[in-house]
């Protein structure tokens, strides 16, 4: 992604605690838990697992994906990096 539109840099550039950013970081993290729980299981066969790996790669590309556009935003905004 070359150029990051203004609303995204708005949004992802806060620097207090944001209870949203905290929140869809536990969904999110939740999401691949159950994912990989269930891809790994000796109970899921086949296709199912292939299709659960599928969604948990999805989900921590998608998560790597928000924090890495926070960083983007952070730093076209001159602020240190993310805790």
């Amino acid at each position: 992604m070359d150029e990051i539109d203004p609303r995204v840099i708005q949004a992802f550039s806060f620097v207090e605690k944001n209870e949203m950013w905290d929140a869809i970081n536990i969904l999110l993290d939740a999401s691949i838990d159950v994912e990989v729980t269930y891809a790994i299981s000796g109970d899921t066969q086949g296709e199912d697992r292939t299709h659960a790996a599928g969604r948990a790669s999805a989900l921590t590309d998608f998560h790597a994906l928000l924090h890495n556009l926070r960083s983007q935003a952070r730093e076209q905004n001159g602020m240190t990096p993310p805790k």
